[in-house]
């Protein structure tokens, strides 16, 4: 992140105020044609999984590493479409990358203990690719 300010309040805020701020940004993407309308429909459905969430935090600073992994992969998807097709500042995937740092800052937690491998290998190729969130 370029502006360290930012960042600093967005971890130093609360899931819940974050959860809040996020499900009333607007997500605006594209002309209406079918394309644009499925991206859009993508960013609607992160947001919401994204809120649904962070409302569910408890605030032992740990995340579920599937519910880490799963964001990771859908926001890099979401950002590889926008930048295709042009986009580069939205204020919906800025605010995205703020909260996916957050993310990144918890303890991860796995629920799973025989699935560790096999969701530990997942988040390696995740960041492998997309060392740019």
């Amino acid at each position: 992140m370029q502006d360290s300010g930012l960042t600093q309040l967005v971890e130093n805020e609360s899931w819940d105020s974050l959860a809040k701020m996020l499900i009333g940004m607007p997500v605006e993407f594209g002309n209406g044609d079918a394309k644009g309308r499925k991206v859009k429909k993508q960013m609607e459905a992160l947001k919401h999984a994204l809120y649904t969430q962070m409302m569910s935090f408890n605030g032992n600073r740990s995340v579920e590493t599937s519910f880490f992994v799963a964001s990771v992969k859908a926001f890099s998807g979401i950002e590889k479409k926008l930048e295709t097709n042009g986009v580069k500042n939205s204020q919906f995937v800025m605010f995205l990358k703020l909260i996916m740092g957050k993310i990144r800052k918890q303890k991860l937690l796995i629920k799973k203990p025989l699935e560790v491998r096999n969701e530990f290998s997942k988040m390696k190729e995740v960041i492998e690719d997309d060392s740019s969130i």
